[in-house]
C-alpha cells in the first residue's frame, strides 16, 4: 500500500476531451457496435436518472435531520452509495454494512411514486463511482460557498431589522461572527477623524445577534474552513440556521411589526439554496474504468452471436471480472480498450489510466505521465527569456484581454474587449444576424401561441 502510494505521487494526470461517436469502435461489425452503442446508451441514461435522484434524496434526508435535530449519518461513500442505490437494488444484492434506517423512512415518505428507473446488467460500478463524484462535490460545494452564504446570510438579517448602514457593514459583522481582524477602511481623502469613524459604536442588538452566531459556530477564532473542518456537525447545521431565517423572514409579502423589538422587513433581496447540491435532469457523464468496459463487453456477448466475435472477445467472455482485472491478464486489458477506444493522437507518449468519462456524445480520457518526465519535457520547450533575441511578454486578462510588452521597441501594447469584438468581425456578425431575425419576430411570436398539441381537424 505504501509503495503504491509512493509511486501514485509521482504521477501526473492529463485528460483530453474529444468525440466519441468517431472512436468508439470503428472497427467493429456493424451489429457489434450498435449493440456497443445501444448498451452505453442506456447506463448513461440509468446512470444520470439515478443520479438526479440520489441526490434529491440526500438533500431530502439532510433535511430531515436537521429539522428533527436528529445526528447526520457520516458522509462516507457507504452512505452515498444507499441513497443512490435506495429501492433499485438487484434481488439478492449484498446489504451494506452499516443500516441506514433514516434513507429507508425518508424514501418511503417522499419518494414512494417516483418513476421506476430501469437499470441495465453490470451497472453496479458506474453508479458507485458516480455516488462516489457526487459526495466529493457535495464537500467541495458545501466548504467553498459557506462564507458567501453567511455574508448574504448577514445582509438580510441586517436589512429586515433596518440596521444596514455605511459604518454597520455586512462585512463587519461577518468578521465579528468569524473572529476575523477586520482590514482598515480605505478612503481617498483623509479626514479629521479617521479614529472616531473607525471605532463604531455596534447596538446591542447587533451583538446579541453575534453572539447567538459564534455560539453555533462553536466561537471561532480567526475562523478557516479546511480539509479537517467537520461538514456534519459544524457547517451543515448553520447552513440550516441560514435557511430557517429566510424561510421565515425571506418571504414575507409586507412590513411585519413585533410588540418587543423594532420593524421586521421582507428580505427581498434574499435566496434559498439546497443543502446538498441537486443535480440538473441531463446526460451526466459516466466514468467507464476496467470493470465498467467487462460488463458492457459482457452484455454485447450475450446479446451476439459468437461468430461475429474477435478472439480477444472470445477470450474475454471465457474469464471472470476478477481474472480480467489480474496484471497477468494485461494484454488482453489492452486490447479490450484499444479496439473499443480510437485513441490514436491522443497518447503523445503519455500512458493511457484506464478511465474514460462520457455523456455519450464527447469523452474526456484521463491518460498519465510521471512529474519526471514532464518536468523534464518543460525545461526542453521553456528556455530561458535573455536567450532570445526577441521576447513579447503577454498578461491575458477580462476587461483587457491582452497586455503585451514588446522587448525590441520596449512598448507596451493593450487588446481591449471592445477593440477584440470589432476587429474579429464579431460585432458585424451580430448586426447581420439581427437583420435576419426580423422578418422572423411575428413567426416566432405567432409559434410560441400555438398549441403543440394534436390537431382537432
Amino acid at each position: 500500500m505504501t509503495a503504491r502510494h509512493n509511486a501514485r505521487k509521482e504521477i501526473h494526470e492529463q485528460c483530453v476531451k474529444c468525440s466519441l461517436p468517431g472512436r468508439l469502435a470503428p472497427d467493429w461489425p456493424p451489429i457489434l457496435r450498435a449493440i456497443l452503442i445501444d448498451n452505453l446508451e442506456r447506463q448513461i441514461r440509468s446512470t444520470s436518472e439515478i443520479t438526479v435522484r440520489g441526490s434529491l434524496l440526500v438533500n431530502d434526508v439532510l433535511l430531515h435531520c436537521l429539522r428533527l435535530h436528529l445526528p447526520i449519518p457520516s458522509l462516507t461513500a457507504s452512505f452515498f452509495n444507499a441513497c443512490f442505490l435506495q429501492g433499485i437494488k438487484a434481488e439478492g444484492a449484498r446489504e451494506s454494512k452499516n443500516d441506514y434506517n433514516i434513507v429507508k423512512d425518508v424514501f418511503e415518505n417522499e419518494f414512494s411514486n417516483y418513476p421506476v428507473i430501469q437499470r441495465p446488467r453490470g451497472d453496479i460500478q458506474a453508479i458507485t463511482i458516480a455516488a462516489a463524484r457526487y459526495g466529493k462535490n457535495l464537500t467541495t460545494s458545501v466548504k467553498q460557498s459557506f462564507f458567501t452564504r453567511q455574508r448574504a446570510f448577514v445582509e438580510s438579517w441586517l436589512q429586515s431589522h433596518a440596521l444596514m448602514s455605511k459604518t454597520m457593514s455586512a462585512y463587519h459583522v461577518q468578521c465579528l461572527i468569524n473572529g476575523w481582524v477586520r482590514r482598515p477602511v480605505q478612503r481617498k481623502r483623509k479626514r479629521k477623524n479617521d479614529e472616531e469613524d473607525d471605532s463604531v459604536e455596534i447596538p446591542a442588538e447587533v451583538l446579541a445577534f453575534v453572539e447567538q452566531e459564534r455560539h453555533l459556530l462553536n466561537y471561532p477564532s480567526n475562523f478557516v474552513i479546511t480539509t479537517r473542518t467537520s461538514v456534519e456537525r459544524l457547517l451543515l447545521p448553520y447552513l440550516f440556521h441560514i435557511l430557517e431565517f429566510y424561510r421565515e423572514y425571506g418571504n414575507s409579502a409586507a412590513t411585519r411589526s413585533s410588540n418587543d423589538g423594532p420593524v421586521l422587513r421582507s428580505v427581498a433581496s434574499s435566496r434559498g439554496f439546497s443543502i446538498a447540491p441537486v443535480c440538473k435532469i441531463k446526460r451526466h457523464f459516466m466514468t467507464i474504468d476496467n470493470t465498467v468496459l467487462y460488463r458492457l463487453l459482457r452484455n454485447v456477448t450475450q446479446e451476439t452471436d459468437r461468430h461475429l466475435w474477435s478472439d480477444w472477445l472470445s477470450a474475454l467472455d471465457r474469464m471472470s471480472l476478477v481474472e480480467f482485472c489480474k496484471e497477468e491478464n494485461e494484454g488482453l486489458q489492452k486490447a479490450a480498450w484499444d479496439a473499443t477506444f480510437n485513441m490514436d493522437g491522443l497518447r503523445k507518449r503519455r500512458t493511457f489510466g484506464r478511465q474514460i468519462d462520457t455523456d455519450g456524445v464527447s469523452m474526456t480520457v484521463h491518460f498519465q505521465v510521471t512529474k519526471r518526465h514532464r518536468a523534464r519535457h518543460q525545461k526542453r520547450i521553456h528556455r530561458r527569456p535573455d536567450e532570445y533575441d526577441h521576447v513579447v511578454a503577454i498578461d491575458p486578462g477580462r476587461v483587457i484581454l491582452v497586455t503585451a510588452f514588446d522587448s525590441a521597441t520596449q512598448k507596451v501594447r493593450t487588446l481591449t474587449r471592445n477593440e477584440y469584438y470589432s476587429e474579429a468581425g464579431i460585432n458585424r456578425l451580430n448586426e447581420e444576424t439581427a437583420l435576419w431575425k426580423i422578418p422572423l419576430r411575428g413567426v416566432v411570436s405567432a409559434l410560441s401561441k400555438t398549441s403543440i398539441g394534436p390537431s382537432l381537424t
